[in-house]
C-alpha cells in the first residue's frame, strides 16, 4: 500500500535481531530486492549508498536511524521500524503497489563492499546465486533440526546473512542472535546460556577469548608460565587449552 513493487530496492540498515530476517524475507519473497547495508558506515556514506542504490523504502533499527540526514529521509516512500516493524515515516499512503513470486535469476540482493580499496561497489546476487550455495553447502556440511547457532556476526555481511540466516533457516536450524558487539564480557555468558552447536566467527573473536580465557591461565603462576615458554610443554598446554576452549563455547560445538 506505498506503491512498491517487485523490482523495487529497500534498504535494511539495522543491528541483529530476529526481524532482521523477518524484514529480509518480506522484501524478497515479495519480488523485491534486498540493499543490507553495513552498520559501521558513517553518515555521509549511509546517505550515499541509500541514494546510489535507489532505495525506495528503508528497514532501519532505532539507533542507525539517527545517523541518516532529513534529506534522504524524505526520500523514501515508507521508513519502519526493524524492532516492532512500525512506521517511522511515510511520504507516500495508498498508493497500489504490486508482489510477485521471484524467478531463480531475478535479482535479490545488492550487497555493498566494505569500500577498504575504494568507493563501496554493489554486488548483485539472484535467487538462484543464494539457493546454489545453500544446496552446495548443505552437501559439504549438513546441519539439521537439532543444531543451534549462536550468530555474532553483523547481518548486513554476506557471510553471516548466507551461512548464519539463510542456510540454517532452510534446515529448520535454531538460530540466536546476540544484540551487541561480540566482546568477551558479552560472548561468554551467551555461549554457556546457549551451548550451540553451529559457529561463525572471525579470528578476532577467537583470540580475545584465548586470551582471556586460557593465557591468562598460563601467566598466571611461574611454574606455568615457565612450562608455556618451552616447546615441547606448549603443545600439551595448548591441547589442554583446547578442551578449556571447547567449555567454554559450550561443550557442543561440532562446527567452527
Amino acid at each position: 500500500s506505498e506503491g512498491l513493487k517487485d523490482g523495487d530496492k529497500v534498504a535494511l540498515l539495522s543491528s541483529s535481531m530476529p526481524n532482521w530476517g523477518v524484514c529480509y524475507m518480506a522484501v524478497v519473497t515479495s519480488g523485491m530486492i534486498a540493499v543490507p547495508i553495513m552498520n559501521d558506515f558513517t553518515s555521509a556514506e549511509l546517505d550515499l549508498l541509500i541514494n546510489h542504490s535507489e532505495a525506495k523504502a528503508l528497514l532501519v533499527s532505532d539507533k542507525l536511524f539517527t545517523k541518516l540526514s532529513k534529506d534522504v529521509v524524505s526520500k523514501l516512500n515508507i521508513v519502519i521500524r526493524t524492532k516492532n516493524l512500525g512506521i517511522i515515516s511515510q511520504t507516500v499512503k495508498d498508493r497500489k503497489g504490486s508482489v510477485v513470486i521471484p524467478k531463480p535469476e531475478d535479482l535479490a540482493a545488492i550487497i555493498y563492499t566494505s569500500g577498504t580499496t575504494s568507493q563501496p561497489k554493489g554486488v548483485m546476487l539472484t535467487h538462484s546465486n543464494l539457493a546454489q550455495q545453500i544446496n552446495y553447502i548443505y552437501k559439504l556440511y549438513p546441519i539439521g533440526e537439532n543444531d543451534s547457532m549462536l550468530s555474532v556476526l553483523p547481518m548486513s555481511h554476506t557471510y553471516e546473512c548466507s551461512l548464519g540466516m539463510l542456510f540454517p533457516m532452510s534446515r529448520g536450524s535454531n538460530v540466536t542472535y546476540l544484540d551487541r558487539p561480540p566482546t568477551v564480557s558479552v560472548l561468554l555468558p551467551a555461549l554457556k546460556q546457549v551451548r550451540p552447536t553451529i559457529m561463525l566467527i572471525v579470528p578476532l573473536i577467537i583470540e580475545k577469548i584465548f586470551k582471556h580465557q586460557v593465557l591468562a591461565t598460563f601467566n598466571s603462576k611461574a611454574i606455568t608460565r615457565a612450562l608455556y615458554g618451552w616447546a615441547p610443554t606448549r603443545r600439551f598446554l595448548h591441547r589442554l587449552a583446547g578442551k578449556k576452549l571447547n567449555k567454554v563455547f559450550g561443550g557442543r560445538i561440532r562446527f567452527l
